[in-house]
């Protein structure tokens, strides 16, 4: 086993796929062989194909973003896509709620 302080692009490699039950792409590295990394101090052991989850891409329809927003003390007042539906952006406005996980208003 190999002891490394930054883990090395040529030991590991990306994989990125749609997790449908949670609606998100997720990224991961995953370690090509077995291997010992230092990160702050610490030694992180490795197995071969052994993952790091390191991004999550939520995936959201107009629908169910609003319904997020709003259980969240906003409101939607617009919202404009690419032809395709691929992209949106939303406006909204914060009509009070749990928005900052408090569930007291915003300062402002």
């Amino acid at each position: 086993m190999h002891d490394r302080t930054i883990p090395r692009g040529d030991l590991f490699e990306h994989h990125a796929f749609f997790n449908r039950e949670r609606s998100r792409i997720e990224m991961h590295l995953a370690s090509l062989k077995r291997q010992r990394v230092k990160v702050c101090g610490e030694c992180i052991d490795f197995r071969a194909g052994e993952t790091i989850h390191t991004e999550s891409s939520y995936k959201y329809t107009i629908e169910s973003f609003g319904a997020l927003a709003r259980g969240a003390g906003w409101a939607p007042l617009a919202v404009w896509t690419d032809p395709d539906n691929y992209f949106s952006v939303h406006v909204l406005s914060f009509k009070g709620g749990p928005a900052n996980g408090r569930g007291d208003k915003a300062a402002g």
